[in-house]
């Protein structure tokens, strides 16, 4: 199935559109579960191997220096080769790995899986944004694209009290044989109900003109300050989300699944935030709601960082400094995104993929350096987020010292 050329296929087949949009809206809902789900098992799953905290978060931290760079793979591979192909390949990548997971006799081979289900999950990240370019235009885009957004938010919610309560009842390793489930869903429904939208396929992909717009766009001041600042926020919450289990479970004596209804509340907090980014929009200018917006992640940061030192330390001490930074968080999100792509018309793909790149490479070396530290203390988790966001508001800082990147 190959959907012809056409101005828009919004207004030539409005019903077509509408069940690609639907079928978006279900494959990133389950594709963003990978990641959040196995997180209350963590604390078994090294039980379990008998490994060492630091091994164990390589099933996190490989996971995202992976998922970074199959997101450069998977753009030029789809503007070639057509969206639907390389989406059924992504995610049998991602079936595979999980499937490898569930019957992992060791740590090594659990790590390998989980390493070749993220390759394959980065493409739920990349081809949504562009199948939803192929077929809607204009500000219809935009208003799609944000309905995803807010239904691939939910993911982060439920995930980690299913996975608390699957771990609960029947091991870690149900989780795998879930994801492996979805991931088989996903196949089917992409093979039988995805079209192509790729209008044109076969079209050349030049290495080297990908490579240099990357360069062009790293020797912008003002661009590398906003992808390093697009990476450094969520970077503060990936410390959090590594090393939470470890303090929650293993120091606070909280089960698995009282530990995913603390979590939930951080993930309520990013939607609150995406409401008042919303109602932001057009109020205030992307750089002053950037400013805004990263000065608030310092400031919850900061009180995260001294409570411990000032008062006993209980789950609600931990949580709601998160989730006074998670609603910052998400206020940055989109202003950062419109930054990054508000450039050079000609570089927005690069400079998407480029920026998402930064961004799992940065949360890969947190997570790494959070798992090497102490576990049985809170300190490490909240000193390294707030290193984590001020090294966000330098970055914001920084990229103010040029003014040619085309952003109000």
């Amino acid at each position: 199935m190959h959907v012809g050329p056409s101005s828009s296929l919004q207004q030539a087949d409005p019903v077509l559109a509408r069940r690609i949009v639907t079928l978006l809206m279900v494959l990133s809902l389950l594709g963003n579960m990978t990641l959040q789900v196995i997180l209350p098992a963590m604390p078994r799953i090294q039980s379990d191997f008998h490994s060492p905290p630091g091994a164990v978060q390589l099933l996190v931290s490989l996971s995202f220096l992976v998922f970074g760079f199959a997101m450069l793979i998977y753009g030029p591979a789809a503007d070639r080769y057509g969206r639907r192909p390389i989406y059924l390949v992504g995610m049998g990548l991602y079936t595979l790995g999980n499937l490898l997971c569930t019957m992992a006799p060791s740590l090594a081979l659990l790590v390998a899986g989980r390493t070749l289900s993220s390759a394959g999950s980065a493409v739920s990240m990349v081809l949504p944004r562009a199948i939803v370019r192929d077929t809607h235009e204009g500000h219809n885009t935009a208003k799609v694209l944000s309905r995803i957004a807010i239904i691939s938010a939910l993911a982060p919610m439920i995930a980690p009290p299913i996975g608390g309560l699957l771990s609960d009842a029947f091991g870690w390793r149900a989780l795998f044989a879930l994801l492996g489930v979805i991931g088989i869903i996903s196949c089917a429904l992409i093979y039988f109900l995805m079209p192509e939208t790729l209008r044109e396929t076969g079209r050349p992909v030049k290495l080297w003109s990908t490579v240099s717009s990357f360069g062009t766009l790293l020797r912008d001041r003002r661009f590398t300050g906003y992808a390093l600042n697009g990476a450094f926020i969520p970077g503060a919450f990936f410390v959090y989300m590594t090393a939470a289990p470890f303090i929650y479970v293993g120091v606070l004596g909280l089960s698995a699944t009282g530990y995913a209804m603390y979590y939930m509340t951080t993930v309520i907090g990013s939607l609150a935030g995406y409401l008042l980014a919303g109602r932001l929009a057009g109020r205030a200018s992307i750089d002053r709601a950037l400013s805004l917006a990263t000065w608030g992640c310092f400031a919850a940061a900061a009180v995260g960082a001294l409570l411990p030192f000032i008062m006993p330390v209980t789950p609600w001490s931990l949580t709601l400094p998160v989730v006074a930074l998670m609603i910052a968080a998400a206020v940055n999100a989109p202003n950062n995104q419109a930054a990054i792509v508000g450039g050079d018309p000609r570089t927005i793909g690069a400079a998407s993929g480029l920026a998402g790149f930064l961004q799992m490479i940065v949360g890969a070396t947190l997570i790494e350096i959070v798992g090497v530290l102490p576990q049985n203390t809170p300190y490490p988790m909240t000193l390294s987020m707030l290193l984590s966001a001020a090294c966000a508001l330098a970055a914001i800082l920084w990229g103010r010292g040029k003014r040619n990147y085309g952003v109000p």
